[in-house]
């Protein structure tokens, strides 16, 4: 089981109206979307926690089906655009609406609303228009929950200088829940397992952790539709 989303749900039982509210107004503050508090909609989502086939399930399983929905969702960033034009969405042909998941009902939210971000990976072909789009449109909580990316080689990594270190410092500030980072176009004639070895030797030094690299000779995924 995939450790992002262990953390979204535990409890088998269905939530009373004290654990709702404590859910609504945490001790910590979050940055993500603040959910009402009216006494009738908590009532509601009692009801479905406690009448909902899905919600019934235990959070093992629950966790199960949101990885199998939410999974191929990926993130293509590639225009400079206003807000709703920059962001693209890359999914299966013969996929739905996977964010429709997020819109259920106030508990699906809570429990999945970082998945989209966690699990699938964020594509994109200039860096200077990828961290605008992070400082611009993402709340800190979405971006610490980004641990995937994908880009051309040439993006972010210099044969005879390594790794860029605007880059570096991206990583090192902003996206420091990276975890893997696919490098596609790779175009070298040495030992790209080395190379792969070095990138990620650069980015422990400078950002203080690990972060898989695989280095791709194909190019980018294009197919994707604007939200």
């Amino acid at each position: 089981m995939d450790t992002c989303s262990q953390k979204l749900c535990h409890s088998t039982q269905s939530p009373s109206l004290d654990d709702m509210a404590a859910r609504v107004n945490p001790s910590k503050p979050h940055d993500m979307l603040q959910l009402s508090n009216d006494p009738e909609k908590l009532a509601i989502a009692q009801t479905n926690a406690a009448n909902s086939p899905l919600l019934r399930l235990s959070a093992e399983l629950r966790n199960e089906i949101y990885n199998l929905v939410l999974n191929n969702y990926s993130h293509l960033h590639n225009l400079d655009a206003p807000r709703r034009e920059r962001v693209r969405e890359s999914r299966n042909e013969e996929s739905g609406n996977e964010l429709a998941l997020l819109r259920v009902c106030r508990q699906l939210y809570e429990e999945t609303a970082l998945l989209p971000f966690s699990l699938g990976p964020f594509t994109f072909h200039n860096l200077a228009l990828f961290s605008k789009y992070l400082a611009q449109t993402l709340l800190p909580s979405q971006i610490a929950a980004i641990t995937a990316l994908q880009c051309p080689c040439d993006e972010i990594f210099f044969p005879r200088l390594g790794v860029y270190s605007v880059f570096l410092n991206l990583l090192a500030g902003t996206l420091t829940g990276l975890k893997d980072l696919t490098l596609m176009e790779v175009n070298v004639t040495g030992d790209r397992k080395e190379m792969g070895e070095s990138i990620a030797e650069s980015i422990k030094w400078k950002c203080g952790f690990e972060v898989r690299v695989e280095l791709r000779s194909e190019g980018l995924e294009l197919r994707s539709r604007t939200l």
